[in-house]
């Protein structure tokens, strides 16, 4: 059975979710089964009651990757950058690099605005990234992305006709930001409201243009909805876990094996003094 099935059960249901391997790096292992006589005390297994859906995965590495990839792909396909190359290939080339200029441009003028915001950067488009019309990039790229795939509907909306309705979807994207942004974690009856209008407006407009409708299209509703029991689905994301893991990634990248385990500990652990305890560790 495809996890994507699961919307079509009969509910109360039980699930039963297994892993390859015990050591399964996906998955990994609770510390609960680490503590000593955990089973003793009868505790077999784990039972999932709710899993809310969150702003990151839901939204910045669902609906808005899609938003994004189908915008730029139909900026390329309109040959807005009025490329005279006569082969389509080699006019998607020109227009990603064209591209990656104005991406350039747009976050210098982003980081003006927002001072306070640290915004992760799409280090160097490619026309990979965006094929099959979804952008492959980080949460926190693509949530960057949003109001340039926005401007560049806006931009050229007269030189592609479904650019004009992505220019709508746009909108409604960045004014569900601008709700989440500004509402508390206990998000307001009239908030919850305009944020479930904006939501539905982009998702009409999106399907208008015949968009890819995935099943994160789905939860983006499911979303919404459950911010009344659960609060701000920018409070439940894990973007700061998701921030660290760049940053292992980055610290490995600089150095061997034999020493990763060491700079992990200096530079990340041993570097958060206001919230961990400094940490020596042997050569």
């Amino acid at each position: 059975m495809d996890i994507c099935e699961l919307d079509a059960m009969a509910t109360p249901a039980r699930v039963v979710f297994f892993r390859p391997l015990v050591e399964s790096g996906i998955s990994g292992i609770s510390v609960l089964w680490n503590q000593p006589n955990v089973h003793t005390h009868g505790i077999e297994h784990f039972e999932s009651g709710w899993m809310p859906e969150d702003d990151l995965h839901t939204g910045a590495l669902g609906f808005e990757q899609r938003y994004i990839g189908k915008t730029l792909m139909t900026a390329l396909e309109g040959n807005v950058y009025k490329s005279t190359h006569p082969n389509e290939p080699d006019r998607f080339e020109e227009g990603v690099d064209t591209m990656r200029a104005d991406m350039k441009e747009y976050y210098k003028l982003e980081k003006t605005i927002d001072l306070e915001h640290k915004l992760s950067e799409v280090k160097k488009l490619t026309i990979g990234m965006i094929s099959g019309e979804n952008l492959s990039a980080r949460g926190g790229e693509s949530r960057g992305l949003v109001r340039f795939a926005y401007n560049m509907a806006m931009r050229f909306a007269g030189d592609a006709p479904n650019l004009v309705l992505l220019a709508a979807a746009g909108r409604s994207l960045l004014s569900m930001h601008e709700i989440l942004r500004s509402e508390p974690r206990v998000v307001k009856h009239n908030a919850r409201q305009a944020l479930m209008t904006a939501y539905l407006n982009f998702v009409n407009n999106y399907k208008a243009i015949d968009g890819a409708m995935v099943y994160k299209f789905h939860c983006g509703c499911h979303m919404i909805q459950e911010i009344k029991f659960f609060g701000n689905c920018r409070a439940t994301a894990t973007w700061e876990d998701e921030a660290e893991n760049g940053q292992d990634c980055e610290i490995a990248k600089t150095c061997s094996a034999i020493t990763f385990a060491q700079s992990v500990f200096q530079k990340i652990v041993a570097g958060e003094r206001e919230h961990r305890e400094v940490i020596e560790v042997d050569d």
